[in-house]
């Protein structure tokens, strides 16, 4: 994979005081095809716009109303994946697609260690995006769901690493050449090809880099999360 990498990064979780609204659709299945080799059952169709499969994600804290904002990006028609630290003392989840529509969903797999977390939606199946492996020096595009819609930022692969953060939770990651910031957590890293190669979890303290958690991760993660709901804090 190459260099193992200890990031000296900050996570990218921003909070605002806004209580989450509850919401409630019907239901039916889907899938995404990888590079290689699929995750779960198929079904619903690939985003023809990437910024289809591109959700906010609102984490109620416990007891507070108070918001943590994050982005994620489905890739089945039911699974959207986002960074696990958003989820630090949550009480409810929903999302949101470009289209303002509000999702519930439910969190199945959560990994601290490698900072990556599923979320199941319980509505109408959305549009996914399919999975890459990136290539170093590719050109790429981040997409960050903010209050406004969908952000583009263009970004380029620098390296293929193992990072750590600050020693903690090796992980198949990407080192990227971007400007990121607060609320940027769990964006999608989409190849020109439209296929997700990674997704967003920290920035360098000093410097115009980001770090991704790279495709291979998200399919493993994927995979591990037909098992059912997580509990969450409260």
């Amino acid at each position: 994979m190459g260099p193992a990498i200890a990031a000296s990064a900050r996570l990218l979780v921003v909070a605002s005081a806004v209580l989450v609204a509850a919401c409630s659709p019907p239901a039916s299945d889907g899938v995404n095809a990888t590079g290689s080799t699929p995750p779960p059952t198929a079904a619903g169709s690939a985003a023809s716009d990437p910024v289809d499969a591109v959700f906010r994600v609102m984490a109620e804290a416990c007891g507070t109303g108070v918001e943590g904002l994050a982005t994620g990006v489905a890739l089945t028609g039911r699974h959207i994946v986002t960074v696990a630290h958003t989820f630090d003392d949550a009480a409810a989840v929903e999302v949101a697609g470009s289209d303002g529509i509000r999702h519930p969903v439910d969190v199945v797999w959560l990994d601290a260690e490698r900072d990556l977390a599923v979320l199941r939606v319980s509505g109408p199946i959305v549009p996914w995006l399919a999975l890459a492996e990136a290539e170093r020096g590719e050109a790429v595009t981040v997409l960050s769901a903010g209050e406004d819609g969908i952000e583009t930022k263009p970004a380029a692969v620098l390296r293929l690493v193992d990072v750590s953060l600050d020693g903690v939770g090796k992980r198949a990651g990407l080192e990227l050449e971007v400007e990121v910031g607060l609320g940027d957590s769990g964006s999608p890293v989409v190849a020109e090809s439209g296929a997700v190669v990674g997704v967003v979890f920290a920035s360098d303290r000093n410097d115009s880099r980001g770090w991704a958690i790279a495709a291979t991760e998200l399919e493993a993660a994927l995979r591990r999360s037909e098992s059912g709901p997580v509990p969450l804090s409260c």
